[in-house]
């Protein structure tokens, strides 16, 4: 029930509702599966089941988990769980903005589909480092960060 490992305790259950739906909707938000999420974690990556079993709050994850997880869906800590509101994260717009740029959203007239696949098309090939930054092709996202 709880990752080797595992530092992270909730001192309440309102804390871990709040990560657990932030979580979900944000993956959601990106149009990635959970299994799609999940190759998305650097090496070694988890089971490709792991992120729904975190979603549906069977497994407890490390903190070096939350933050790669925050850095894939680009969103912070406290926003993830809880600590600060911030609706521009459930916004495909503004997801649009920060991922792919306002200039390719306006190339395509703010359509909704098409910003959702570009995005997630973004992500996937684009790849991500740990500072959040875009790699450049060929190069993949380690653990080491």
């Amino acid at each position: 029930m709880k990752e080797r490992g595992s530092n992270m305790n909730w001192n309440s259950a309102q804390p871990e509702k709040q990560f657990l739906k932030r979580l979900r909707a944000r993956r959601q938000l990106l149009g990635f599966t959970q299994a799609e999420a999940t190759k998305l974690l650097p090496k070694p990556a988890p089971k490709y089941w792991w992120i729904g079993r975190v979603e549906n709050g069977e497994v407890k994850i490390t903190t070096k988990r939350l933050i790669q997880m925050c850095r894939i869906l680009r969103v912070t800590p406290n926003w993830l769980l809880g600590f600060e509101d911030d609706d521009r994260y459930l916004d495909l717009r503004e997801a649009g903005i920060q991922i792919i740029g306002q200039d390719e959203c306006e190339r395509y007239d703010w359509d909704e589909a098409v910003i959702a696949v570009l995005i997630k098309a973004k992500l996937i090939n684009g790849g991500i480092n740990y500072d959040g930054q875009e790699l450049p092709r060929g190069i993949e996202a380690t653990s080491e960060a």
